[in-house]
């Protein structure tokens, strides 16, 4: 039986252009699905340096038991 798995990946550009650059943020893991991904973003009292994204990794199903593993991981960005 195949299992399907989703990986958060980001989009980047620059604001003076119209490519962008893709890159995966999660792990690639054929056990644990990766979903929720939230970018933050300003909200007009304050200011962002480069953003930061959570989502969350782990099992995935119907419903939750005390046997879940779900963790909430968190992204930080550096400039190139």
């Amino acid at each position: 039986m195949m299992r399907l798995t989703c990986a958060a990946i980001v989009m980047i550009t620059c604001a003076a252009s119209a490519a962008f650059a893709a890159a995966q943020v999660s792990p690639t893991d054929p056990e644990a699905s990766n979903w929720g991904a939230s970018l933050q973003r300003p909200v007009g009292h304050n200011a962002l340096g480069l953003p930061m994204l959570i989502y969350t990794h782990g099992n995935v199903g119907q419903g939750v038991t005390p046997d879940d593993r779900t963790e909430v991981r968190l992204v930080t960005f550096e400039r190139e």
